[in-house]
């Protein structure tokens, strides 16, 4: 009995934390070629690993049984001690507390539209159920706030990680920017991963360009926009209507209040987060690429952060969740809307990505609409 239950802990122990190791490393702003490689370590370590989980089993119960000290140079042993730890005292833990700032269900309201573009070409249609990269979902979000003019709405268009080239459908883009094209936002916000390779920016201008606003649209590159000249990226965005932002302001006049968007395209961009919490707006939006932000946002008093990057896992199992997340909070924030201090941020599952596989995970399209609390009443 004993052995079972500790090849059981082992096994769960192991797997957290190769992904925990994946999810960590795969945050930083390594070279593409050393990212990738660094990911491919992680895999094959994760399932090499397997191999052995007999030989740590029974060394861990051995220990157990009979424990003695000088026993405890063996790596095996080691190991095996350290993933049971991981699985029985850190995973349930860490599960306990990974939603505690996910925004409440009872601030916001949602409904979802699906679309089954079905002419793709990664499995054939039997297979269909199994991959969800072309089964787009259009989220209309409906939040309640303070800091708006009495009696005034914003709605917002998000949306991110497109990996033109990691998808070559040309068509499936197209669907997807005829579901939202006909609308007039008050902003869009593009928060970066434009493209995968540099001979697709030909796809931005006639499908972005499209894209109508009252007041702006604006936009971030990410992690594969700086291994794909982001010169070009940039000239590109900005032909198709986007203000890139990169680390600073732009400031637009609404209804009497200042609002000031501020682009953030750390840790790929720059090197270090500035202190922006004595730069005075009425109503303050973050845009950038990665999550990670989420508390330096809050502290540097954000209304609204928006980010994408995390592809809400790609892979996303029943029960456990969101499975690689290459934030250094591992997979706190996957999808969706978080909370603290005051600032909401939203996370996109974005539109693609480099490996064309999604399960239990749909592409993303968000229409954030914005209202004042007098609206609602």
């Amino acid at each position: 009995m004993l052995f079972c239950i500790l090849a059981i802990l082992i096994t769960i122990g192991h797997f957290n934390f190769v992904v925990f190791l994946h999810n960590w490393f795969y945050s930083k702003p390594f070279p593409r070629l050393l990212g990738d490689l660094i990911q491919a370590t992680h895999i094959l370590f994760g399932f090499f690993g397997l191999f052995f989980i007999y030989i740590l089993t029974l060394k861990t119960e051995s220990f157990l049984i009979a424990p003695h000290i000088d026993l405890l140079p063996d790596a095996f042993l080691g190991y095996g001690l350290f993933c049971s730890f991981v699985a029985a005292i850190l995973f349930p833990i860490n599960e306990l507390f990974r939603n505690c700032w996910a925004l409440s269900p009872y601030l916001y309201r949602q409904i979802s539209s699906f679309f089954d573009y079905e002419n793709h070409f990664v499995m054939n249609k039997p297979f269909n159920f199994l991959n969800d990269s072309f089964k787009l979902e259009i989220v209309s979000a409906e939040i309640s706030t303070e800091f708006l003019p009495v009696n005034s709405q914003l709605k917002i268009l998000h949306i991110s990680d497109f990996h033109f080239g990691g998808n070559d459908n040309y068509a499936y883009y197209q669907f997807v920017l005829a579901q939202i094209d006909a609308e007039v936002y008050d902003f869009a916000f593009f928060t970066g991963d434009l493209v995968d390779n540099v001979a697709f920016l030909r796809w931005v201008v006639p499908l972005l360009k499209k894209i109508k606003t009252k007041h702006g649209k604006f936009a971030v590159l990410g992690n594969h926009d700086l291994w794909n000249d982001p010169d070009m990226v940039r000239k590109y965005l900005r032909k198709a209507g986007f203000t890139c932002l990169s680390d600073q302001w732009c400031s637009i006049e609404y209804e009497g209040k200042r609002i000031g968007i501020f682009g953030n395209e750390f840790p790929w961009f720059s090197k270090k987060l500035p202190d922006l919490s004595s730069d005075v707006y009425d109503i303050k939006i973050l845009l950038t690429h990665s999550p990670d932000e989420f508390f330096w946002a809050a502290n540097q008093k954000f209304n609204l952060m928006f980010c994408g990057h995390v592809h809400g896992g790609q892979i996303s199992l029943p029960f456990f969740g969101p499975l690689l997340i290459p934030s250094k909070f591992g997979r706190r924030f996957g999808s969706g809307f978080f909370s603290n201090s005051g600032m909401i941020m939203h996370v996109s599952r974005g539109l693609a990505g480099s490996f064309p596989l999604r399960i239990n995970c749909k592409p993303e399209v968000t229409i954030l609409s914005l209202v004042s609390k007098q609206v609602l009443l």
